[in-house]
C-alpha cells in the first residue's frame, strides 16, 4: 500500500485499500470457483488445476508492475479467480484417491484445514504485525514447526542442500 500511495499514505487509507484489495481478492476467489471448477469438468481436473496455478502466478507477478491502486484491486481480482479455481480442482483431485467412503471426509478436511489456516494466519498477522525485517522470522517458525512435527522428513530435505555433491545420491533414495 505504501508504494502504491506514495506521500499520500495514511494508516486510514492504507487498512482502507488493504481492505478492497481483501474483498476483490475474495469475489474473485468465488467467480474462479464456479468458473474454474466447472472447467475442470469439461478438461480434466489436473489441467484445470494447471490453468488456475497459472492464472494466479501471473497475476500475483504482474502486481510488480501496478502503479496505481485500481490496477493493483484489478490484479487482486484475477489472483483470486486462479486461487478460487484452485481450490476445487485439488479437493476433487485428492478426494478421488480415497475410497468412496472417505471422499466427503478428506473434501470437508481439506476446506476446514484452508479456512482454518487462514483464520490462524490473520489472528497471528493481527498481533505480530508483518514488516519487511519480520518475514525472516516467519521463515525460522515454518522450519521449527516442520522440525517439530515432521522430523524425518525434514531430515532428508535438510541433507540434500546446495552444498550437497551431485554424485551422492538422495537420502531417501
Amino acid at each position: 500500500d505504501y508504494c502504491l500511495l506514495g506521500d499520500a499514505f495514511t494508516p486510514s487509507l492504507g487498512g482502507d485499500w488493504f481492505a478492497r484489495f481483501t474483498a476483490a481478492l475474495m469475489l474473485g476467489a468465488a467467480v474462479g470457483g464456479i468458473f474454474l471448477g466447472s472447467l475442470g469438468d469439461q478438461i480434466g481436473r489436473t489441467r484445470a488445476l494447471g490453468v488456475s496455478v497459472l492464472f494466479y502466478s501471473v497475476s500475483a507477478g504482474l502486481g510488480a508492475f501496478a502503479r496505481t491502486q485500481e490496477q493493483m484491486l484489478v490484479l487482486r481480482f484475477m489472483v483470486g479467480l486462479g486461487v478460487g479455481g484452485v481450490s476445487p480442482n485439488a479437493v476433487a483431485l485428492a478426494a478421488e484417491c480415497w475410497p468412496d467412503k472417505s471422499r466427503p471426509i478428506i473434501a470437508g478436511l481439506m476446506g476446514v484445514a484452508l479456512n482454518g489456516g487462514i483464520l490462524m494466519l490473520s489472528q497471528i498477522a493481527r498481533t505480530w504485525h508483518i514488516t519487511p525485517e519480520s518475514w525472516r522470522c516467519s521463515s525460522a517458525g515454518c522450519r521449527f514447526i516442520c522440525r517439530s512435527y515432521f522430523p524425518p522428513a525434514c531430515a532428508r530435505l535438510a541433507a540434500v542442500s546446495p552444498t550437497t555433491s551431485a554424485a551422492s545420491p538422495p537420502p531417501w533414495a
